[in-house]
């Protein structure tokens, strides 16, 4: 990506963050980007934008153990430099689950056993749905008082009477 890619993909992000009705999933893979700046950044930034943000964790291995120590911090949101308002997801790549260096690393006391709630992708689909549930139910009186509103100011301007129901 340019540096043009990269400045318009931040600017539109930034747009879609202050939303109230977004939902920011902060997905993170810690083989490359140890130090989570982004992360820390929307810790920082409008308790509005913490509160409505997910962090998802991929491909959790191959650590060092002070990396590994440090994730695991993370992913259980005790880390409070990075503590998200949605909490963490951690999910895992299939294909490395039986791998020696993946079940040694499981093994050790480092990293312990996410609850279900926060591990894997079939989970991470289901939280995600239900968020998405939430925040329709949530957000449907709002948008049909403003569909209401703009009917009326449609049929206004046609010279027509609108009488609701």
């Amino acid at each position: 990506m340019s540096p043009e890619d990269i400045a318009f993909s931040l600017k539109l992000a930034k747009l879609y963050m202050y939303k109230p009705s977004t939902t920011i999933l902060a997905v993170v893979n810690p083989e490359r980007d140890i130090q989570l700046p982004l992360v820390r950044d929307i810790v920082n930034s409008e308790l509005a934008i913490h509160r409505r943000t997910l962090g998802v964790m991929t491909r959790p291995v191959y650590m060092q153990e002070a990396d590994a120590r440090k994730l695991c911090q993370v992913s259980c949101n005790n880390d409070s430099e990075l503590r998200l308002g949605l909490g963490w997801h951690v999910t895992q790549c299939p294909r490395l689950l039986s791998t020696p260096e993946h079940e040694n690393f499981q093994k050790t006391d480092i990293w312990p056993a996410p609850q279900s709630a926060d591990l894997g992708v079939p989970s991470l689909r289901k939280k995600l749905s239900d968020m998405l549930f939430h925040s329709i139910q949530r957000e449907l009186p709002r948008l049909l008082s403003e569909m209401t509103c703009r009917m009326i100011q449609v049929c206004e301007g046609n010279g027509e009477t609108y009488m609701q129901t």
